[in-house]
This record gives C-alpha cells, sequence and structure tokens, in this order.
C-alpha cells in the first residue's frame, strides 16, 4: 500500500513539474504572433486607458516642455532675486535641466516605454551609463546658453527696427517660452543625431 501511494505521489509531482515546465515556455515564447486573439466578450475588459491613446511622440514632447519650463520657473525665476550675474544664473539653469532630464525625464521614458523603445528617438542618449548624466549636464548648459542668445537676439532686433533705448527689455524670460525654445533646439540636436546614427547603421550594414 506504501509503495502504491509513493508511485501516485511520484506521478503528481512529475505531472506538477511538466505543468510549470510548459508553462514557462509559453511566457519565454510570448509574441505577439503567439499570443491568442482575445474573445469578442472580453475585449471592453481589456481596452486601453486614456493616455495610452495619445501617441508616443506627443507625450514625449509634452514631458520634455513641461519639465524644461518648470526649471525656468524654479531656477531661473526662484533665484534670479539671489543671483544678479547672468552667466551664473543661466549656468545653475542648465546643470538644473541637465539633472532633471537625466535624473527624472529619460528615466520615465525609459521605465514606460515598451518593447519597441518608442521614445529612444526623443532622448539624445537613450541608455542609462555612468557618463551619461555628464553629457546630458553639458548638454543642457549648452542649450540653455543657445536658448538665452535666442532671446537677446530677438530684444536687439525689436530693439534696432523700432529705435528703443539698448537696456529695454521686449522679450523676458518666462517658463512657457522658455520651455518652447529649449525644447525647439532639443528636438533639433536629437533629430540631428537619429540622422547620424541612422546613416552609419547603414553604411555599416551596406559595408
Amino acid at each position: 500500500m506504501a509503495k502504491k501511494n509513493n508511485l501516485e505521489e511520484k506521478e503528481e509531482l512529475q505531472n506538477y513539474y511538466k505543468l510549470n515546465t510548459d508553462a514557462v515556455d509559453r511566457l519565454v515564447n510570448a509574441s505577439k504572433e503567439t499570443a491568442p486573439e482575445i474573445p469578442a466578450e472580453e475585449k471592453p475588459l481589456a481596452k486601453q486607458g486614456f493616455l495610452a491613446k495619445i501617441p508616443s511622440f506627443l507625450k514625449a514632447l509634452f514631458v520634455k516642455y513641461w519639465f524644461n519650463g518648470a526649471c525656468c520657473f524654479f531656477f531661473y525665476w526662484g533665484l534670479a532675486y539671489y543671483v544678479e550675474d547672468k552667466w551664473a544664473i543661466m549656468l545653475i539653469l542648465g546643470v538644473a535641466i541637465g539633472l532633471v532630464t537625466d535624473l527624472l525625464v529619460n528615466n520615465a521614458f525609459i521605465y514606460y516605454q515598451s518593447a519597441d523603445r518608442e521614445y529612444d528617438n526623443w532622448m539624445l542618449l537613450p541608455m542609462r551609463k555612468f557618463w551619461t548624466f555628464f553629457v546630458n549636464i553639458i548638454y543642457a548648459i549648452i542649450v540653455t546658453f543657445l536658448v538665452v542668445y535666442t532671446y537677446d537676439f530677438i530684444n536687439r532686433f525689436f530693439i534696432e527696427i523700432n529705435g528703443l533705448p539698448q537696456e529695454t527689455v521686449v522679450l523676458g524670460v518666462e517658463p512657457f517660452l522658455f520651455g518652447l525654445f529649449y525644447l525647439l533646439y532639443d528636438v533639433a540636436f536629437i533629430w540631428i543625431k537619429n540622422l547620424v546614427v541612422h546613416l552609419v547603421k547603414r553604411n555599416s550594414r551596406v559595408a
């Protein structure tokens, strides 16, 4: 009797092991092609949320724009009263944007993107390495200086055509327009980077 019970326990253990290995195999080999079709009665339960329906490029642009403007608000407006030197406040703002980009924005993009890596095209460095932290800060400082020079150019242009005093500020720095200017430079540089990477990969495949 004991021998029979041992055989039954051994058979149950083998079936349990087979069942779990089959489940692991299905999970490892899962893909869009092998996934079973969702029954019609269950499709309403599998509907995506509102944010999931928004194109990834719109979400990426909005997040980058919002954080750029927020950095301008907190660091440029918040410290302008205490830091009078123009170059110092520009440096502080650039470092702040670089830190926010590396630690918050890029990490959020990497965490929330799918296997298609749809947010890679909206990051200068779509990876997490030790050196990317410093590159993102230097890059943000450069873009910040370009944005400030853009403000200076616009002000000088309006001063010249209207004959205004040289100290006149026609267009002051504020979060909404700063975020837009920064976003335009950022997207332009990332587009150039993506184009260079694409050309290098294409030439390497041809070679």
